[in-house]
């Protein structure tokens, strides 16, 4: 009923006439390379200069000004780095005043030219931009890019925003994969084609209730007519060699737009990891287990893209898109010795385990959309469909030796596991704009989601060549979802005040074969979020933001399978997870656009997490996916971003907050344990250019993460320190790039569990310490650029 009262009144908005006052200005902001420049002042001015209105450039670099009467005016455009444009205009009517170029500051300091550029990182109230097309990092991969990004941590291959897992948009298009599979598409994906990526800490309700942080990754776009293409190869060394290469093409006329790209990426990694268990008699030490294991990975992957456009006029396109995520080689050996010691610390017994495991992945995308402009004010309306296929066979073989204290063999345990799962995710959109009188504007839409999954497991032992089934699984999980969302803003010269409301209804059901694991739900939840912003003067900036948001288990999460690792440890899902909810607050300091100070509150109900615990009575360790209790935190973020001079940019960012957690100790009648703790990172980013020509770029970054808890575990500290190098050749039609990662190997840390009859940690050294070059060359006109379009389905995440 609730959601049919909205879907009526969004039926009821988007029937509203226009009552827009008198004419709009309308244009677009560009540099000389005919680049988009965001968030680029705008200002109409009378005839006597005196200022009537001021706005900013969207992310297209798109302007618009409402309710202009009849007259003369002047426009007036600046950024920083760039000379400041003014053009006089007279209206009598609606008037687009097309594109306005700026042109770079040029200065002469002892005889060198310095030209102005984009800055490096730009904070504003809800997001922070990076502009990656001012870095050494261009020629490496998308994934490396987000690794050093601010605000953006990377922690044990996830990307983590403000203690959160973000949600990746491309273009402003959802990507609808998994944290492992989206790594595995942008480690295909060129940093060449990126302009820069947003860390957007405070969405709007347009964003669905699962982004409760958000980067998008802006691609530069196609605006000429004609042909061009590029290839590029990276060779990158750790330990193994890695292999990445690929190529682009695109193709745009007057109506039509195509993109197409495919890359290939073929790694060994490496990873060691040291582990420690204390195993207990109700509570007396009983003795200790310590092993060691090398997890060595082997992968082929290939990814397809292709996107086309076509614009029926000014005002209706529609656009097509498809990926496709192939991995028909993926293989992990991981070998582990294991020695078990006694109360006297003596060894008792050994055992070593090989465990190959073998993956074949397909994951393909389709999208399908259509927009209209419904009058020259900004009115629009856009529709999209999606649909994705993902399947997933893993094979695994695992043998077992045991030795006693002399070294001889006592037995031997081989089992293996067919594991196979199909994934269907099928979505449908309506967004629709609407620009009001007196600067405000209205965005409502709705959304619906239909999403299916199978799972099936066997496992078997191996007795003398015999199969002996052990276990044979199934699990079905079926979801729909509908959502619809409404946002109004408004803004005054000094004030700007946005709110918004989004409810989702959620029906889902989880069948198992033995039925113990069934599972069926559904609820109705509202998600408010609201900013506000004050700027007094120039120098100062005030605001303040809230966002409710939701987490939803994984597919995998939720699939109740015990899957053996070893003949001791196993990894366990879970069909009764709950959703997690989550309430963000945030009030923020700025000072000359430059300084900015925010203190900040989260609280999660319900956070999900993988769980360690180990089975005292018969020697097992476990991995399970469970709900916490809740997370709680509160603390302090400090930026800085400025320029030093023309050719030395600095980011500066830290964060300190403390952070409580409360999980149930599932092997002590899940009792409640507390696990807080005081933590946080600091960041440091110098951007630098060199030579007459500004063809040399230069990055050094360094991040440190402080000790932290996590789940039901403490974590050691880690650093990370990285130099990047970028050389364009040929009049930029090539460019050459080396990249220095992790140079002090700074990533290794120890996870701790410790607590009533628990006690286990482990130490894990990844394959972080690399070093890469890369090599892209440009061909036909070159100066044309990307209009790719990723795909935009939340769903996926959870794959």
């Amino acid at each position: 009923m609730r959601i049919s009262k909205m879907l009526l009144s969004f039926v009821m908005l988007s029937s509203l006439p226009i009552f827009a006052q008198e004419f709009s200005v309308s244009g677009k902001i560009q540099d000389d390379e005919n680049e988009a420049i965001a968030y680029a002042t705008v200002l109409l001015k009378s005839e006597e200069e005196e200022t009537l209105s001021g706005v900013s450039s969207d992310e297209e670099g798109s302007f618009i000004f409402k309710d202009v009467t009849e007259g003369t005016y002047i426009i007036s455009c600046s950024f920083i780095g760039f000379k400041t444009v003014n053009q006089k205009v007279t209206i009598t009517s609606n008037r687009d005043v097309g594109i306005l170029i700026l042109t770079p500051e040029v200065e002469n300091i002892e005889g060198v030219t310095v030209v102005g550029k984009l800055p490096t990182v730009k904070k504003l109230a809800d997001r922070t931009i990076f502009n990656v097309a001012n870095t050494a990092l261009t020629n490496g991969s998308t994934w490396n890019v987000l690794q050093k990004t601010p605000q953006i941590i990377a922690v044990n291959n996830e990307l983590m925003v403000k203690g959160m897992q973000p949600t990746i948009y491309i273009n402003n298009k959802k990507v609808y994969l998994s944290a492992s599979e989206v790594q595995q598409l942008l480690e295909n994906t060129p940093a060449s084609s990126i302009q820069s990526v947003e860390v957007i800490t405070n969405p709007s309700a347009k964003y669905d209730a699962q982004d409760a942080m958000v980067v998008n990754i802006n691609m530069t776009k196609n605006i000429a007519t004609g042909y061009n293409g590029s290839v590029f190869g990276n060779v990158t060394q750790g330990i193994y060699p890695k292999y990445n290469a690929g190529i682009a093409q695109f193709y745009k006329t007057d109506k039509l737009n195509v993109f197409l790209s495919y890359a290939y990426n073929k790694k060994k990694i490496d990873r060691i990891t040291d582990e420690y268990a204390q195993f207990f008699d109700e509570e007396t030490p009983a003795g200790e287990w310590k092993s060691h294991l090398d997890l060595d990975t082997w992968s082929e992957n290939h990814t397809v893209s292709a996107n086309v456009d076509y614009d029926f006029s000014e005002k209706s396109s529609l656009s097509f898109s498809a990926m496709a995520d192939i991995t028909p080689y993926w293989k992990r050996n991981t070998d582990g010795f294991t020695s078990a010691y006694n109360t006297a610390e003596t060894i008792d017994s050994t055992f070593h385990s090989i465990n190959n495991t073998y993956d074949n992945k397909n994951n393909v995308a389709l999208n399908l959309g259509y927009e209209k402009k419904l009058d020259e004010d900004g009115q629009k309306i856009s529709i999209l469909a999606h649909h994705t296929f993902y399947n997933k066979e893993r094979d695994q073989d695992v043998v077992t030796n045991y030795f006693d204290a002399l070294g001889s063999t006592s037995r031997t345990n081989h089992f293996t596991t067919d594991q196979d799962q199909d994934i269907t995710i099928s979505t449908a959109q309506i967004d629709y704009s609407l620009p009001m009188e007196n600067d405000m504007a209205l965005e409502a839409g709705i959304k619906g989601v239909q999403i299916d999954t199978d799972s099936d497991l066997v496992q078997e032992s191996l007795s003398e060549s015999t199969e002996v089934l052990d276990n044979n699984y199934q699990f079905d999980y079926t979801e729909s979802n509908l959502a619809a969302y409404m946002n109004l803003s408004k803004s005054w010269t000094k004030w700007n005040v946005r709110a918004g409301f989004r409810t989702e209804y959620t029906d889902a059901e989880g069948t198992a074969a033995d039925a113990t694991n069934n599972n069926s739900f559904d609820y109705v939840k509202w998600f408010p979020s609201a900013g506000i912003s004050y700027d007094p003067s120039s120098n100062h900036s005030f605001s303040a933001s809230y966002r409710k948001s939701i987490t939803r288990p994984s597919y995998e999460r939720l699939n109740p399978f015990r899957f053996y690792l070893t003949d001791n440890s196993y990894v366990s899902g879970n069909s009764a997870l709950l959703p997690a909810i989550k309430q963000y607050m945030s009030l923020d300091y700025t000072y000359q656009g430059m300084y900015t100070a925010s203190v900040f509150y989260k609280h999660i109900s319900n956070p999900m997490s993988e769980l360690s615990f180990q089975e005292n009575d018969n020697r097992k360790l476990k991995y399970v996916a469970a709900n916490l209790e809740r997370e709680a935190s509160y603390g302090l973020d400090l930026y800085v971003n400025k320029s030093i001079s023309n050719r030395w940019f600095l980011y500066f960012e830290s964060t300190t907050f403390y952070n409580k957690l409360q999980f149930f100790a599932q092997e002590n009648e899940n009792q409640l344990v507390d696990n807080n703790r005081w933590t946080g990172w600091l960041f440091l980013g110098n951007y630098f250019t060199f030579l007459k020509d500004n063809s040399l770029l230069a990055d050094v970054t360094y991040l440190y993460i402080l000790p932290a808890n996590d789940a039901n575990a403490q974590v050691t500290g880690r650093s990370n320190f990285s130099i990047s190098l970028s050389k364009s050749l040929w009049n930029n039609r090539a460019s050459l790039s080396l990249q220095a990662n992790d140079i002090f190997n700074g990533q290794i840390f120890t996870s701790t569990t410790e607590y009533l009859n628990q006690n286990n940690s482990y130490r894990a050294r990844y394959e972080n310490r690399t070093i890469l070059l890369g090599f892209k060359y440009k061909f036909g006109n070159y100066r044309l650029s990307n209009n790719k379009k990723d795909i935009d389905v939340e769903e996926r995440e959870r794959l």
